[in-house]
This record gives C-alpha cells, sequence and structure tokens, in this order.
C-alpha cells in the first residue's frame, strides 16, 4: 500500500474547478487498488475534516501577503511551515502537487524534499508556466510558451492596460532600478509595472526550477509536453496521461432510432469568459435562419467575468434560441447532455482537456469545437465532431450551415464516437509511476 498525499490549489467545500474534480475523482480510484490517499489544500487555518469519504487536510496560509517577491518567487513560508508539520504527522510515500502558486510553491516542494519524500506534479492548466495565465499572446494569439522574460513581461503588462510602446519600454526596465524599486517595497499600479520585468524573470527562474526539482511531470495533453520541452525539461521526466471520466458510462444513445431534433439543440457547459469564445459563437448563429438554432448556456461567471457576462446577454438579445441558465451539479451532466444534437467548445485558449469533451462523449454527443490545444487532440474533424479555427465567425457559420445542410451528418458523428477513457485508467498510470518513485 502507498499513502498519496494530494495537493490542489483548494478543495471542497470550498468553490472548485476542473482539477479539483479530477483530484477527487483520482484519489478514489487509488483507494479502491488499495492506496491511502489523503488530499491537502491551503486555507485560512488549519483544520481537518472528511468530504465524500475523503481524508482533508487544509493548512495554513499567509492571507496577508503582499510582498510580490513572494508571490512571483518561491512562495509563501506560513504554508511551507504549516505544509512541513502536516508531512511530519502524515508521513506520505509520495507527494503529488496539482497546482503551481504562492501556497502551492517551490517552498512546498522543497518540504517534501527535505522529508525525503518522492514530488509528482500534474499540469493542469497554463497558468503553470504562463504569467497572462492564458497562452494568449497580447490576449488573442496563441503562444508557444517559450519563456522570454521581455516577451512575457510586454504581454502582461499588454494585459494590465499598458499599451505598446509604455509596455515595450517597461519590459527593457533596468533591473538595477527595478531591484531598488523592490527593495523600497514601493505599491501602488505603476510601482508594479515599473518591476514587472524583474517579477517576471523571478517567476521565470522560479518555475523552471520548481519542474527541474519534481521527480516527475505529469501532462494531460500533447502540446503541454511540446511546451515543456521547448523550456528544456528533459523528456524521460514527463509522462502523458490523459484525462479520464470519474464514471464509466456507456454510450446510451440508440443510434439506429436517433434523429436531429428541431430545431437544432446545441450545449454550451464551463466557465463565462472571454477567452471561451461565446460571443463568436452567438454572432454566428444570429447570422442563421431564425428558429434553425438553439442554444442553452449553462455558464458559471467567475470574478471579474460579470461584464463579459452582460454583453454576452446583451449580444444575445433578439437572437431567438439563446437562453442563459445557472450551472449544472457536475452529478447531473451527464444526463443533461444527452438531451442535445451536439456540446459547443469554442474555447480561444489552449486547454488541457477540457473534461466536458470526455463527458458528451462519454453520453453520445458529438463536439463542435475550437482546432486548438487538447480540443483538438480529442476532436477528430468529420469523425466525432467538428473543428472551428478559434476565434473565427466564418469558421462557425460554415459548421452551422453544414449540421442543418447534411441530413446524416449528425448521426455519421455519433457514431464514430468511442467511450473515453476513466479515471479507473488515469489510476492505474498514476500507481506504476508511484511504484516507480516509493521507496
Amino acid at each position: 500500500m502507498i499513502k498519496i498525499l494530494h495537493v490542489p490549489f483548494t478543495f471542497y467545500p470550498d468553490a472548485v474547478g476542473g482539477t479539483e474534480i479530477y483530484v477527487a475523482s483520482l484519489a478514489k480510484e487509488l483507494t479502491k487498488l488499495g492506496d491511502q490517499n489523503i488530499i491537502a489544500a491551503p486555507s485560512e487555518q488549519e483544520r481537518s475534516y472528511v468530504h465524500d469519504s475523503l481524508n482533508i487536510h487544509r493548512y495554513a496560509l499567509d492571507t496577508q501577503v503582499k510582498e510580490l517577491d513572494v508571490i512571483y518567487g518561491k512562495g509563501d513560508p506560513v504554508a511551507e511551515a504549516s505544509f512541513d508539520a502536516l508531512l511530519a504527522r502524515e508521513k506520505p510515500d509520495i507527494v503529488h502537487l496539482h497546482a503551481l502558486t504562492s501556497a502551492v510553491s517551490l517552498r512546498t516542494l522543497s518540504a517534501a524534499k527535505r522529508h525525503g519524500i518522492p514530488v509528482v506534479f500534474t499540469y493542469h492548466t497554463p497558468t503553470v508556466t504562463c504569467a497572462r495565465g492564458t497562452l494568449l499572446r497580447w490576449g488573442n494569439e496563441i503562444c508557444d510558451g517559450k519563456l522570454d522574460a521581455r516577451l512575457c513581461t510586454q504581454c502582461l503588462l499588454q494585459k494590465h492596460g499598458f499599451g505598446y510602446p509604455v509596455n515595450a519600454f517597461l519590459s527593457a526596465f533596468p533591473t538595477p532600478l527595478s531591484n531598488w524599486i523592490g527593495q523600497q517595497k514601493l505599491s501602488g499600479h505603476v510601482w508594479t509595472a515599473l518591476q514587472m520585468r524583474r517579477l517576471v524573470g523571478i517567476k521565470h527562474i522560479t518555475t523552471l526550477e520548481f519542474l527541474s526539482e519534481v521527480d516527475r511531470i505529469i501532462v494531460l495533453c500533447r502540446w503541454t509536453e511540446e511546451l515543456l520541452l521547448k523550456n528544456g525539461l528533459r523528456s524521460e521526466k514527463i509522462f502523458l496521461s490523459r484525462h479520464g471520466l470519474a464514471d464509466n458510462h456507456s454510450q446510451r444513445n440508440d443510434n439506429a432510432n436517433y434523429s436531429p431534433t428541431q430545431p437544432l439543440k446545441l450545449m454550451f457547459l464551463g466557465r463565462i469568459d472571454p477567452t471561451k469564445g461565446l460571443d463568436v459563437v452567438i454572432r454566428a448563429i444570429g447570422e442563421m435562419p431564425k428558429g434553425t438554432l438553439r442554444l442553452d448556456i449553462y455558464g458559471v461567471t467567475q470574478v471579474g467575468s460579470e461584464h463579459y457576462r452582460d454583453n454576452l446577454v446583451h449580444l444575445a438579445n433578439g437572437i431567438s434560441g439563446i437562453e442563459f441558465h445557472p450551472p449544472v451539479q457536475h452529478e447531473l451532466i451527464f444526463a443533461l447532455l444527452k438531451q442535445y444534437d451536439f456540446l459547443i467548445v469554442p474555447s480561444q485558449c489552449l486547454e488541457t482537456g477540457p473534461l466536458v469533451v470526455l463527458e458528451a462523449f462519454a453520453a453520445g454527443i458529438p463536439v463542435l469545437g475550437s482546432n486548438l490545444g487538447g480540443i483538438a487532440e480529442l476532436v477528430h474533424h468529420d469523425i466525432n465532431g467538428l473543428l472551428v479555427e478559434p476565434g473565427s465567425l466564418t469558421g462557425w457559420k460554415h459548421v452551422f450551415e453544414r449540421i442543418l445542410g447534411e441530413n446524416d451528418l449528425c448521426l455519421n458523428l455519433r457514431m464514430g464516437i468511442v467511450t473515453p477513457r476513466t479515471m479507473s485508467d488515469v489510476a492505474l498510470d498514476m500507481k506504476f509511476i508511484y511504484l516507480s518513485l516509493a521507496k
């Protein structure tokens, strides 16, 4: 039996995302294989509890941390001390990190190493290596992920409202002056911008040190592996283990009796965010014949995206068949998917999944998605879905014209879907890796 300590960014009952769903499912599957699994996540204070049969420990972080060198650098020393004490009590055989933040950091990794514990890390989202968090240069160009302090600084400053040539000047700001500003602990938008080049450099150095020090890096798709190789990571350290579903659903749709709905029913599941590309899809539907398409949007609006959601609602006004709905509980997603003809995934940023594509395939529903990142690795054009160039209004109009005009297309795409792999498959991958590292 192996004792594994999983460390995500947060955990239930707090608001969670795809990473935390993945961690919970993985821990349960590994428990079925006879291993002991514990979840540890940073929180305002230390506490322990049980959630859905999983043992959870929350270690303390510094809720007042404002020092930029801590945020961009090695991480929170308060979180390190609390995590170190947790390791001393629990004595796990493996630490599996699922995030890279100031509270799940190089210091967290160092604590595990001091205890002689092997560390596995899963690259779940672009925030691991991208200061902007999206791998979209200037917010609209796909970035190859190569760490370049000048370009990354310029891109991050552009995100925060500093246009050219100001961002270009600040990205080359002299290091001695930037260091002096940091030593004075001057705060404010402008003072942070003046030292951004130095801070991004610190983030790059710390991130590469972190990735070099972990014993194995799990990637969920090929593009992540290629990104890591571009930045000098060794290929033998990287292990590809694609997403799996928590439940082993089989395709229950009766394709022999299937006929498309009238109007065709499209579904969106996910975050309401500009990087998800919903505005392009809404515009494209607005140019289709009235009453031919219905789009139901089950979206999660996070802090900072409220204005974008308001814009989407305004954009959809006057377009028949587009409705906004509250988020769906995860356990209800599969049954809901089966009521639709297509899932749409119009992301304009690189995704390591998304998991919802696998959920659609498990329900027997084809996917209309962006020809980008993990989506393009899962959706095979004209086989189990259709791919559209990201952000292309013309591309989405063409796809909608096809699904409306080709009578057998919906059925043929459904027939091309194969049952996706499950978290039990992922657990077997992880078990293999853990055994290769555990003493």
